[in-house]
Protein backbone atom coordinates (compact mmCIF):
# COMPACT_ATOMS: atom_id res chain seq x y z
CA UNK A 1 0.00 0.00 0.00
CA UNK A 2 3.03 2.20 0.16
CA UNK A 3 2.95 2.60 -3.62
CA UNK A 4 -0.69 3.69 -3.47
CA UNK A 5 0.18 6.28 -0.84
CA UNK A 6 3.01 7.62 -2.99
CA UNK A 7 0.66 7.92 -5.98
CA UNK A 8 -1.90 9.76 -3.85
CA UNK A 9 0.76 12.19 -2.64
CA UNK A 10 1.81 12.85 -6.22
CA UNK A 11 -1.80 13.32 -7.28
CA UNK A 12 -2.38 16.13 -4.78
CA UNK A 13 0.82 17.92 -5.75
CA UNK A 14 0.26 21.26 -7.44
CA UNK A 15 3.08 20.44 -9.85
CA UNK A 16 1.04 17.65 -11.46
CA UNK A 17 -1.47 18.63 -14.17
CA UNK A 18 -5.12 17.83 -13.52
CA UNK A 19 -5.60 14.91 -15.95
CA UNK A 20 -2.43 13.21 -14.71
CA UNK A 21 -3.45 13.81 -11.09
CA UNK A 22 -6.78 12.14 -11.83
CA UNK A 23 -5.06 9.09 -13.34
CA UNK A 24 -2.68 8.84 -10.38
CA UNK A 25 -5.56 9.00 -7.92
CA UNK A 26 -7.49 6.35 -9.88
CA UNK A 27 -4.45 4.08 -9.97
CA UNK A 28 -3.93 4.49 -6.22
CA UNK A 29 -7.57 3.59 -5.57
CA UNK A 30 -7.24 0.54 -7.81
CA UNK A 31 -4.11 -0.64 -5.99
CA UNK A 32 -5.82 -0.21 -2.61
CA UNK A 33 -8.79 -2.21 -3.88
CA UNK A 34 -6.49 -5.02 -5.05
CA UNK A 35 -4.71 -5.06 -1.70
CA UNK A 36 -8.02 -5.15 0.18
CA UNK A 37 -9.30 -8.02 -1.97
CA UNK A 38 -6.04 -9.91 -1.50
CA UNK A 39 -6.28 -9.55 2.28
CA UNK A 40 -9.92 -10.61 2.31
CA UNK A 41 -9.30 -13.63 0.04
CA UNK A 42 -6.21 -14.68 1.97
CA UNK A 43 -8.15 -14.67 5.23
CA UNK A 44 -10.94 -16.74 3.68
CA UNK A 45 -8.47 -19.31 2.34
CA UNK A 46 -6.71 -19.54 5.70
CA UNK A 47 -10.05 -20.21 7.41
CA UNK A 48 -10.77 -23.05 4.98
CA UNK A 49 -7.35 -24.67 5.47
CA UNK A 50 -7.28 -27.16 8.38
Amino acid sequence: MQHAQTLEEQAISEAVPGPLADRLAQRAAHLRDLADRHTRDRRNLQELTP
